[in-house]
């Protein structure tokens, strides 16, 4: 039994039935099922590719339109989320970890969409939103050093050293 976020229609348990966060944390921790996995979300104006990593090694791989916060509102931000996360998750593993890199992510602002979206299907994850850039060089680089330049929809370059932007 998992209630990492989901009942059996695939609506948010709290949205359902109205129950607190708090009493949902207290049901989450006592009935967790042991598998657990991690998002991985890269997004750009067109597309977003999803990678849930699930704790037996397994891979899963998704792909939707485009996740853009300059592109689109919060009900159609929803909409994507609300169709890919159980497409990806159909046991209801717990989400541990969710890393969101996207295109035109530049300050808590530009990710509160996201943020809300996210919350409503992995509540007790840990989330954290970055710069697709960021992504190709974490790929590239690791904790390593170079140039980095995506050439899509939109081009950005940037330098890289040690694992960090420079």
């Amino acid at each position: 039994m998992s209630f990492a976020g989901y009942v059996v229609d695939g609506s948010p348990l709290w949205g359902l039935y109205g129950i607190s966060c708090d009493r949902l944390c207290i049901l989450e921790t006592k009935w967790r099922i042991s598998e657990e996995m991690k998002l991985i979300v890269e997004s750009g104006a067109t597309k977003t590719s999803w990678r849930a990593l699930c704790d037996d090694g397994s891979v899963r791989s998704l792909q939707t339109e485009g996740l853009s916060p300059t592109c689109l509102d919060v009900q159609h931000t929803q909409d994507i989320v609300r169709k890919a996360v159980p497409l990806l998750n159909p046991e209801g593993r717990y989400v541990s970890e969710v890393f969101f890199y996207g295109a035109g992510l530049v300050s808590a602002e530009s990710s509160a969409s996201l943020a809300m979206a996210l919350e409503m299907w992995c509540p007790f994850a840990s989330v954290e939103f970055h710069s697709d850039i960021l992504a190709a060089a974490r790929a590239l680089f690791g904790d390593g050093s170079g140039v980095v330049a995506i050439m899509g929809t939109g081009s950005n370059s940037c330098l890289y050293e040690d694992g960090k932007i420079i």
